[in-house]
């Protein structure tokens, strides 16, 4: 956190908050009547979107429309813009936070202004890096980088020491996939343990994860309540590649029920021998021990004096007060909010991912990530899909590296399929011949009942004809393939029809598309039979997965799917029978309130007498911006108190009249009120 005075803290705090933006773009300032409002806004992040890792060097990105600036079309694009928030404190005057040192990357001039797009000074390390660092303590390897690119880092030699093998020699391998300055700080926060980012000042700085509190923020200081998960992030083991044998070492604590952290193939942990590298993994691995945070999502009135990697307590509402919660992103939009957020992964999900997966993850980053890789797969047991059955018939695991990938899947299968007949002999009801009273038939009657016979022989030939066709030529039979991705159905199922049984050979051709990077995936090939079965051999499914940059193996990861299916079944005799019924209704809100009715015996003459009506502050936060109009409401019901925040007016005198009647003297005391009567009067004043 920026560090500001206690002054600007308790000002954090209030109810009603007044700020101002000030600032220079080049030599020239701007204020808010520079801004166009609602565009100003700071994103940075410190992590990935999905979970914590180190060694993370992201760019910060400014976003904002300016107004009547004296600068030329075509002067924008280099210039520094250097933002200054104030926040109004108790004695009436600003104190400024710096937010940080951005260039102007794109302008683009438009009916509301310029819009302009600008990074901070992270962006001025993608150059292209053509010097191999050796033998150098961290700190001499980051002054080595200011040295060739001009921009500067804020951690002090002692600072450097305090990191992660922060006294440790270290060296660059010659063979390496750092291409600019970036990668190479990125590889070099990863060794200390920390994250690199742009500080206010425009200096690059690395920071430790830890669980030192800055702030307290109750649900009162929380626009949106916040979203908190149920689970604690942590990390007992890392994984780190091996350039020069392309394998993986695992490290981890000695109870490892936590995630684990991929390193890649950090080229300052290929140097030395294996102890020296052993040491230097596990320095990292007791530095992420710090990591112990809840993700979590909020949002509060917009005060930007948080940074990257503070941590924080929330409490009441949803949160839980006892636990930690660190900023990993942050997104500052002026004049309407400051949203945080700390991402992580559920650690009781580690115990799904096998050993396999991690060796897998390690060996993607070690990966040619613009070579078209192709892995075979095959199966080692036979297969059996039976009439009606769906039945997974392989199962392919492979892993993409540091860059998202498109795969595609080929495939032959050599089926052997049984086809099922049926059987058409239906049945044939003979009449029965009845003879009335007995008597002797006559031959019209004879005739009648050889006729009916001679038809009922004739109906069972045609059956029998029928069958025996049916059974020479049995009906279709078709096989329907369906695939699945890290365990979610494709919406594709092609269907292939065979009209005679033996052998046949299914192709399979199916885009998979764009994969995520540092991911495994496991993708599933489904057949389903109908009007007939199905027999695989072993070594008859033969699949190709291509894709840049891919990893994978054909060795057993250990992992085994059972299945158990069900048939339906009652539980009448249980619960006995459920009956639901669904309306719908339209329901009129009815407003409550107070009501009072007011009755009064004028046995002797009154004077004119006032009553008070206490109204309960329904209002809380009533946040004014200059930049959003003038809003207008009435001063007889809305007024400031001493802390200079909107308020209602919660008393109102009212006093009576003079009435007209016969005999005695009226006086009438009219009270305003939105409810059509008062059915008491607490207290009444003459």
């Amino acid at each position: 956190m920026y560090a500001v005075s206690e002054q600007y803290k308790a000002a954090m705090k209030q109810p009603v908050q007044r700020f101002r933006m000030t600032g220079t773009i080049g030599d020239h300032p701007f204020t808010d009547d520079n801004i166009l409002a609602g565009s100003f806004s700071i994103t940075n992040q410190c992590t990935g979107n999905d979970e914590i890792t180190i060694g993370q060097v992201y760019v910060g990105e400014l976003d904002v429309t300016f107004m009547n600036m004296p600068i030329s079309r075509y002067g924008w694009k280099g210039l520094e813009i250097r933002p200054v928030f104030g926040m109004k404190i108790a004695d009436g005057t600003y104190e400024d936070v710096p937010l940080g040192v951005f260039t102007v990357e794109t302008a683009e001039w438009t009916a509301s202004g310029v819009v302009i797009k600008a990074y901070d000074h992270m962006a001025l390390l993608d150059k292209n890096c053509n010097k191999v660092i050796t033998e150098v303590t961290p700190y001499q390897c980051a002054q080595a980088i200011a040295e060739a690119t001009g921009v500067n880092f804020a951690n002090t030699e002692k600072e450097f020491e305090s990191f992660a093998n922060g006294t440790t020699m270290i060296s660059e391998t010659t063979t390496n996939d750092v291409e600019t300055w970036r990668d190479l700080v990125s590889w070099l926060a990863q060794t200390i343990g920390c994250f690199a980012t742009a500080d206010r000042e425009g200096n690059i700085v690395f920071r430790s994860f830890n669980q030192t509190v800055v702030d307290t923020i109750d649900d009162a200081h929380r626009f949106t309540g916040g979203s908190f998960s149920d689970y604690v992030t942590r990390y007992t083991g890392l994984s780190v590649v091996n350039m020069e044998d392309s394998t993986t070492s695992y490290y981890a604590e000695d109870e490892d029920d936590g995630l684990t952290m991929n390193l890649g193939s950090n080229p300052f942990l290929q140097y030395g021998v294996a102890a020296t590298k052993e040491e230097m993994a596990k320095a990292i691995l007791t530095a992420i021990q710090q990591i112990r945070y809840v993700p979590f999502t909020c949002r509060a009135i917009g005060n930007p004096a948080y940074d990257l990697g503070d941590v924080l307590v929330f409490q009441n509402g949803l949160a839980d007060g006892d636990a930690l919660y660190c900023i990993t992103k942050f997104t500052f939009k002026y004049n309407q909010y400051f949203e945080m957020v700390g991402v992580g992964k559920d650690p009781s999900l580690a115990s799904a991912r096998s050993k396999t997966d991690k060796n897998l993850v390690g060996l993607a980053s070690n990966t040619d990530e613009n070579q078209l890789v192709h892995y075979r797969f095959t199966n080692t047991q036979v297969v059996e899909v039976g009439d009606g059955k769906r039945v997974p018939v392989a199962s392919i695991r492979f892993a993409t590296a540091t860059k998202a990938s498109e795969v595609s899947l080929w495939a032959e299968l050599l089926l052997d399929t049984k086809l099922s007949t049926t059987h058409a002999i239906g049945s044939t009801t003979l009449k029965d011949v009845t003879i009335a009273d007995y008597s002797a038939p006559t031959p019209a009657e004879l005739q009648s009942e050889i006729t009916e016979l001679q038809t009922g022989v004739s109906a069972l030939d045609e059956r029998m004809t029928s069958a025996e066709t049916e059974l020479a030529s049995p009906s279709r039979m078709t096989v329907t393939v369906s695939y699945t991705l890290a365990g979610d159905e494709i919406d594709y199922h092609p269907v292939e029809t065979y009209d005679v049984s033996g052998k046949h050979i299914l192709s399979l051709h199916y885009y998979i598309g764009d994969v995520k990077a540092n991911t495994v995936y496991l993708f599933v090939i489904f057949l389903t039979a109908a009007g007939g079965a199905l027999y695989l051999d072993t070594n008859c499914i033969n699949a190709v997965i291509e894709g840049m940059g891919l990893a994978g193996t054909g060795k057993w990861d250990g992992t085994i799917n059972a299945e158990e299916e069900f048939i339906g079944f009652s539980m009448g005799s249980v619960i006995g029978q459920l009956t639901d019924e669904a309306k719908t209704a339209l329901l009129t809100p009815v407003p409550t309130g107070a009501s009072d009715a007011i009755s009064f015996d004028m046995a002797s003459v009154l004077g004119s007498f006032t009553d008070s009506t206490n109204i309960g502050i329904v209002v809380r936060y009533f946040i004014l911006s200059d930049t959003e109009g003038k809003p207008d409401y009435s001063s007889t019901y809305i007024t400031t108190n001493s802390d200079d925040a909107f308020a209602l007016q919660t008393q109102f005198n009212v006093e009576s009249n003079p009435g007209t009647v016969d005999t005695g003297q009226l006086d009438v005391l009219e009270i305003y009120s939105a409810y059509p009567e008062i059915e008491t009067l607490e207290e009444v004043s003459l």
